[in-house]
């Protein structure tokens, strides 16, 4: 004897396994969760840059998205590798420059921004 459920859409018994009814009805597949990488797509030797995808070629989110710095230079391998290194080194200072100006007035946000950017840190390099 082969189990049944119903149609949630028109409640008539359908198999178990079935994934559509003749109502029209179709089963939705759970999809995964994605989870969004806002990180520049330029890697090189392992490393990859830490700074904020922000520029890319293409108006669609499925492409990749580079830092300003690796975009303007994504033909300069010498150049781009150089940018790589200096954002390991510098980017806790680099990144509390960006703090918007607002956030700077105010002492409460701007602790907490730096602190964002600190833990950002710690994730990134396991310092």
């Amino acid at each position: 004897m082969t189990k049944k459920r119903r149609c949630p859409e028109c409640n008539q018994w359908m198999a178990i396994d079935m994934v559509n009814c003749d109502c029209g009805w179709k089963a939705v597949k759970e999809a995964a969760p994605v989870v969004a990488d806002h990180r520049c797509a330029y890697q090189h030797s392992g490393l990859r840059c830490p700074y904020p995808g922000t520029n890319s070629s293409s108006t669609h989110a499925s492409t990749t998205w580079y830092c300003l710095d690796h975009y303007r230079n994504l033909n300069d391998l010498k150049r781009s590798i150089e940018i790589l290194m200096e954002a390991e080194k510098n980017f806790i200072a680099v990144m509390e420059e960006r703090i918007h100006w607002t956030i700077k007035l105010i002492p409460e946000l701007y602790e907490k921004a730096k602190k964002g950017i600190r833990e950002l840190s710690f994730k990134l390099f396991r310092k």
